[in-house]
């Protein structure tokens, strides 16, 4: 009954409009702290992980005590949820 519901496309036409395209800022409380191994950077050790799964590095060149954020733009989140900018006129309609 998900898909039957007009409600359904009305939200994501909304949350599409009012949310796509904008990058994400994490909370302190929010990164995931880690170590990369030695004669690595923060950067240089997420960059295989992050062109497949997405996310940012706040300290790319730190050696240590890397912050990892696991959300870089709202699309991301909101193609969790079914939301894709590019179905935003169709939704809204």
């Amino acid at each position: 009954m998900y898909r039957v519901s007009p409600f359904t496309y009305m939200v994501s036409g909304l949350l599409s409009a009012g949310l796509a395209n904008n990058i994400v800022n994490c909370a302190p409380n929010e990164f995931v702290h880690f170590e990369p191994p030695q004669g690595s950077t923060c950067g240089d050790y997420m960059s295989p992980y992050i062109d497949v799964w997405g996310g940012k590095v706040a300290n790319p060149n730190a050696t240590s005590d890397c912050n990892f954020c696991t959300v870089a733009t709202t699309n991301k989140f909101l193609a969790n949820i079914s939301s894709n900018y590019s179905d935003y006129w169709r939704n809204f309609g």
